[in-house]
C-alpha cells in the first residue's frame, strides 16, 4: 500500500454530508468554526460532521436559493500535498459520474486559503441507521441493492473503484426514498495496467485501526486482497457490496469477531456462513448472488457491480414486486397469490431485457481491440436474420442455411451466440428495427453484446447456390467493421460455412491469424441437403415432428451424411426427454435402437460435430447409467463452448443424475441469464424448482410459461403441483382450470382427473379418466407406460364408482406390453416400476414386488430417476394393501433434497396416499 493510499485509509472514517453526520457532531459538542459565516455565495449553517480528511456543513447557496453540503478542506490540510491531492481526486471523480445514485457534486471553491466542495444535501438516513435487527425482507433488500450496484457499475464503467462501500456511506432520502452512495474519498481511479501488475508490499500497518476495541473503519467490508495490502480492483467492491447486502439480508455482517486481527484472518480464511442458514425463506438466488460476490478469490467473483446489477435484476424479475418496479400484468390471467406477485411479462422474459427499466443494459465485453496474436476467452455475438433477396417461396431452405451458418459458428471456442428470442424481445421492446443502423449501438448495448452480424443471400433454388454479402459491426469501443463476400454452393457449403465462421473468428480475435476451422463434409445430395437445411429451420421455429421427418428423409436420401445424422441423433434424445417431460421416460419400443444407429453413423461420419457428442452424452448417462462419464463429455464441450444452452442442460440433466442437484440448478440458473427466451431452458428450470420444492419460484415460473404460450399444458404441469404442494386453496387450481377453460383452451385429461380426484369428486373423476383413455392416440397395445402412470387413480376410483371401461383388462394389456420392453432397455429402473405398478393394481403382489425390488437396484445410483421409483413404492404397497411398508416409502420421498414435489401438504390432499400418511402417523413419524 502506497503512502497516499495508507492516508486515504486512516481518514476514510470521515462523515459524509447527511444528518448521520450531524448527530455524531453534536454529540461531540462541537459546533463548526465556518457556522455563521459568509464565504463567497455560500451561508454556513450547523456542522454536519468532522473527520479526517476536514468538516461538512449545512449551507445556504445564496445565489440560487438552495439548501446544500459543504465539504471544507481545513487551511492546515490544504499545506498537505498528500491531502489535497486526495480532496482534488476526489472533486475529479464526483464531478465524473453523473449517476442518480451518486452524490451530486455542484462546485469546487476556494477562498483565500481554504478549498471547499459545494454538494448536494441530502436529508435522511443512512442504511446503517435503518437497518433492523433482524434484516429486511427480500424486497426491500433489492429496493436498496438495485441503486447502489448500479451507482458502483456507473463507476467501474468509469474505472473507479469506490474501496470503502458500507452502510454508512449509504443514504437513504426521507421523502423520496431514493438512494445516494457517498464518499468517494478513498476512491481510486484504475488503469489497464494496474489491473494486472504485482500486488504491493503488504503493510504491516492495517489501515482503519480499532478503537477502544470497537471496529472503526471498515475492514468487515474488506476483500480479502485489500487486506493483504493488493491493489483494489473493482472486483473488491463487488465484495464490499456482496458483504452489505449478506448484510442487509439477515442483519450481521458475514464475518465477525471479537477483535480486528482475528476479524481479518476470518475474512481471508474462512467462508461466510450461507444467506438461508441466516434467513431461510430468503431467495436461493439471492444466497447464490451473495455466495458468489463473497469468494475469496477475486477471478471467481463477479467482474464489477454491472454483472451484480444484472443478477439481482433477474431476481427482480423473478419476484417482480410492484414496489420495485411497475409489472405489466397480463390480461385474462388470475393474480399470484401470497408472495408470489405477477410476473414482469409482455414478450419481457425474466431474462430479457425491459428496455425502460434498464434491465441487463449490459456493457460489451470487449472494450477494445487486443494485439493481433492475443486470443480472447469470450465474445458475445448478435447474429441478425439474413435479408432475403427474391422470392420467400422456398424460406425454409434458406434459413436453414442461415441455421447451418450459425451450427458452425457455435463451433467456434469463446464465441457465444445471443438467444434469437432475447434479440427478438430486446428489438420489440426497444422498438429497433433488426436491420436499422443508426441503431446499431443502441442494440449491442441493450443486449450487452460485442458485435453484430448481418447478412444478405440472394438465393438460386434451381441451383441451391446462394450469393452471400456478410458484415461484421463491432461496438464503438471496439471499433470494427469488416464486410466480405462468399458463394455457396451443394458442393462447397460445409467449407464456406467454415471460411465465415473463421473470418468472422479472426476479426474477434478469437483464433490467431493462422488458425482454421475444419469444416464438416456435408453431402453432394442436393435433395438431402434440402431437407437437412428444412429441418433444422423447422426445429429453430418448433415445429419438431416436422423437421424429424426431414431428418429421416435426408439420411435416407444420402446414408453418409454425417451432419444429419448428428441431428438425428439429437432429435431422438430430445423426443425422448419431451415424451417425460424433462424427466426421461422409458425409452420403448425401438427408440433405443434408433438413437443407437444415428450415434454410431454420426460418429464415423462426423465424429468432431459437437452435436453428435451432446447426444453421445445424454446417450451414455441415460442408458448406460454412467452420469459421470456423460460429466466429463459436457465439460470438455463447455471448455471450448462456455454459453451453448444444449451444453448447458444436458450438463445440469446429468449433475442431477448424479445426485448433485444443487449444482444442477446452479448450472440452470446459468443457461437462464444467457438464454433467458429459449423454451427449453425455461422449462427445465421450472420443472426443477418444482422439484427442489420451491413452490413460490415454480408457481411464478409457471404463471410466466403460461402467458408466454396461454393453454400450454407443460406450464400447468408446474403451476398446478405448485399450487396445490404450496398450500394453495383447492379453489384456486379450480379457478384456473375455468380461466383457461373460458379462453378456449383445454385443460389435459391428466391434470383435469389429479384435481377431480384430490376434491374426491368420483364421478367427476370416473368421468376424467374415461376421457384420458379416450384422448390417446396410439395404438391400443403400445401405451403401457401411459397406462401405468394412471394405475393408482384407476385403482382407487374404481372402489368407488363404477367405471364405463374395463381397466382391469387394459391393465392386463399393459403390462404385457411393458415387461416386453425389459430386454429393449435393460437398466431403466422407471419401466420396472411402472410394471410394478400395473401389477399391483390387478393384485399380483409377488410380481409387482419383485419388478419394485429390481427398480430399486437399478435407481441406487441413479438420482434422476430415484424420486419417481419411490413414489411409485407408495403407490404399489398401498395397492398391495400394505400401508406401513407404504408409509417407509413415503419417508424416504419426504427427505429427498430434490426429485419429487410431493409436500407434507400435497400428501394431505392426495387420497390415493391416505393409507400410506395414516399409517405413517399412527408409528408417530407422520407431517
Amino acid at each position: 500500500m502506497n503512502a497516499e493510499d495508507e492516508e486515504a485509509a486512516t481518514g476514510a472514517a470521515e462523515h459524509a454530508p447527511t444528518r448521520d453526520g450531524q448527530r455524531s457532531a453534536r454529540r461531540r459538542g462541537d459546533r463548526g468554526s465556518l457556522s455563521g459565516r459568509t464565504l463567497l455565495h455560500y451561508r454556513f449553517g450547523e456542522l454536519l460532521g468532522a473527520g479526517g480528511m476536514g468538516e461538512v456543513y449545512r449551507a445556504t447557496d445564496l445565489r440560487l436559493r438552495r439548501e446544500i453540503a459543504i465539504k471544507v478542506l481545513p487551511e492546515e490540510m490544504s499545506r498537505q500535498p498528500r491531502r489535497l491531492k486526495r480532496f482534488q481526486r476526489e472533486a475529479e471523480i464526483l464531478a465524473g459520474l453523473k449517476h442518480p445514485n451518486i452524490v451530486t457534486l455542484f462546485a469546487v471553491e476556494e477562498f483565500e486559503a481554504l478549498r471547499f466542495l459545494s454538494l448536494e444535501l441530502i436529508d435522511g438516513e443512512t442504511l446503517a441507521e435503518r437497518l433492523p435487527e433482524a434484516g429486511l425482507e427480500v424486497v426491500e433488500v433489492l429496493r436498496y441493492a438495485l441503486p447502489i450496484a448500479r451507482a458502483l457499475a456507473a463507476a467501474h464503467e468509469r474505472r473507479i473503484t469506490h474501496r470503502d462501500l458500507k452502510p454508512s456511506n449509504v443514504m437513504v432520502e426521507s421523502e423520496t426514498g431514493n438512494v445516494k452512495v457517498l464518499d468517494f474519498g478513498v476512491a481510486k481511479e484504475s488503469h489497464e495496467h494496474e489491473l494486472s501488475k504485482p500486488p504491493s508490499t503488504v503493510d504491516e500497518t492495517v489501515p482503519m485501526v480499532t478503537q477502544a476495541g470497537g471496529m472503526v473503519g471498515t475492514v468487515p467490508y474488506m476483500a480479502p486482497e485489500q487486506l493483504r495490502g493488493e491493489e483494489a480492483t473493482p472486483r473488491s467492491d463487488v465484495f464490499a457490496l456482496g458483504a452489505l447486502l449478506f448484510e442487509l439480508s439477515t442483519g450481521r455482517r458475514p464475518f465477525e469477531a471479537i477483535s480486528q486481527a482475528e476479524l481479518m484472518a476470518r475474512i481471508m480464511r474462512d467462508d461466510a456462513p450461507g444467506l438461508r442458514q441466516l434467513r431461510p425463506r430468503a431467495p436461493a438466488m439471492l444466497e447464490s448472488i451473495v455466495a458468489r460476490c463473497l469468494e475469496k478469490e477475486p477471478a471467481a467473483r463477479y467482474a464489477d457491480a454491472g454483472e451484480v446489477a444484472r443478477a439481482l435484476e433477474v431476481l427482480a424479475a423473478h419476484l417482480s414486486s410492484r414496489s420495485l418496479t411497475a409489472p405489466l400484468v397480463v390480461r385474462g390471467l388470475l393474480p399470484a397469490r401470497r408472495g408470489a406477485r405477477n410476473l414482469l411479462l409482455a414478450g419481457v422474459a425474466m431474462a430479457a431485457v425491459a428496455a425502460g427499466a434498464g434491465l441487463w443494459a449490459a456493457r460489451p465485453l470487449l472494450d477494445r481491440p487486443p494485439p493481433v496474436d492475443e486470443v480472447r476467452d469470450f465474445v458475445r455475438l448478435v447474429t441478425v436474420p439474413m435479408q432475403i433477396d427474391g422470392s420467400l417461396e422456398y424460406e425454409h431452405t434458406v434459413r436453414g442455411l442461415e441455421e447451418s451458418l450459425r451450427h458452425t459458428l457455435l463451433e467456434v471456442p469463446g464465441l457465444h451466440l445471443v438467444d434469437e428470442g432475447e434479440l427478438a424481445n430486446v428489438s420489440s421492446s426497444a422498438g429497433i428495427e433488426l436491420g436499422d443502423e443508426t441503431r446499431r449501438s443502441e442494440l449491442l448495448a441493450q443486449l450487452g453484446a460485442d458485435a453484430a452480424l448481418y447478412g444478405v443471400i440472394d438465393w438460386s433454388e434451381r441451383e441451391l447456390t446462394g450469393e452471400l454479402t456478410m458484415r461484421l459491426v463491432g461496438t464503438e469501443e471496439l471499433g470494427l467493421d469488416w464486410r466480405q463476400s462468399y458463394r455457396s454452393r451443394p458442393e462447397n457449403r460445409a467449407r464456406i460455412n467454415a471460411e465465415i465462421a473463421g473470418d468472422v473468428a479472426r476479426q474477434l480475435h478469437l483464433l490467431r491469424p493462422g488458425d482454421v476451422i475444419e469444416p464438416t463434409p456435408m453431402t453432394s445430395v442436393a435433395e438431402a441437403e434440402a431437407a437437412y437445411l428444412r429441418s433444422l429451420n423447422l426445429r429453430r421455429v418448433g415445429r419438431l415432428d416436422e423437421a424429424n421427418e426431414a431428418l429421416q428423409r435426408a439420411v435416407e436420401l444420402d446414408p453418409q451424411f454425417g451432419l444429419a445424422w448428428s441431428e438425428l441423433a439429437v432429435a431422438e434424445i430430445d423426443n425422448h426427454r419431451n415424451a417425460g417431460r424433462c424427466l426421461p421416460a422409458p425409452m420403448i419400443g425401438d427408440t433405443i435402437d434408433r438413437v443407437e444407429r444415428a450415434i454410431d453413423h454420426a460418429r464415423q461420419l462426423a465424429p468432431n460435430d459437437s452435436s453428435r457428442r451432446v447426444a453421445e452424452a445424454l446417450y451414455v448417462g441415460q442408458v448406460h447409467q454412467q452420469p459421470q462419464r456423460a460429466l466429463q463429455i459436457f465439460e470438455q464441450l463447455l471448455d471450448s463452448h462456455p454459453g451453448r444452452s444444449d451444453l448447458l442442460l444436458g450438463y445440469a440433466l446429468m449433475q442431477r443424475s448424479a445426485g448433485d442437484g444443487e449444482a444442477a440448478t446452479e448450472t440452470l440458473r446459468r443457461a437462464w441469464s444467457l438464454h433467458g427466451t429459449d423454451p427449453q431452458v425455461r422449462d427445465q428450470l421450472a420443472w426443477d424448482r418444482l422439484t427442489s420444492r420451491d413452490y413460490a419460484e415454480a408457481e411464478q415460473m409457471g404463471r410466466l410459461l403460461l402467458s408466454l404460450v396461454p393453454g400450454r399444458t407443460f406450464a400447468l404441469e408446474v403451476l398446478q403441483p405448485a399450487l396445490l404442494a404450496g398450500g394453495a386453496p383447492v379453489e384456486e387450481v379450480e379457478a384456473l382450470h375455468r380461466e383457461l377453460e373460458s379462453q378456449g383452451f383445454t385443460v389435459h385429461t391428466r391434470l383435469a382427473l389429479q384435481l377431480a380426484v384430490v376434491r374426491e369428486d368420483w364421478p367427476l373423476a370416473a368421468q376424467r379418466l374415461l376421457e384420458r383413455r379416450a384422448s390417446r392416440s396410439i395404438p391400443e397395445d403400445e401405451h403401457g407406460w401411459l397406462h401405468a402412470v394412471d394405475m393408482p387413480y384407476a385403482f382407487l376410483i374404481a372402489r368407488h364408482q363404477e367405471l364405463a371401461f374395463d381397466w382391469r383388462g387394459e391393465a392386463d394389456v399393459a403390462l404385457r406390453y411393458l415387461e416386453a420392453q425389459f430386454d429393449q432397455d435393460p437398466l431403466d429402473p422407471v419401466l420396472r416400476s411402472m410394471a410394478a405398478l400395473v401389477a399391483a393394481a390387478l393384485g399380483d403382489s409377488e410380481r409387482s414386488r419383485r419388478y419394485l425390488a429390481r427398480a430399486r437396484e437399478l435407481a441406487a445410483n441413479q438420482w434422476l430417476y430415484r424420486a419417481r421409483v419411490l413414489e411409485y413404492g407408495v403407490w404399489i404397497e398401498v395397492m398391495n394393501g400394505e400401508p406401513r411398508r407404504a408409509a417407509e416409502y413415503l419417508t424416504e420421498v419426504l427427505g429427498l433434497d430434490f426429485g419429487s414435489y410431493w409436500s407434507e401438504t400435497y400428501v394431505e390432499r392426495d387420497p390415493t396416499l391416505t393409507p400410506a400418511l395414516t399409517a405413517l402417523r399412527r408409528r408417530g413419524n407422520g407431517p
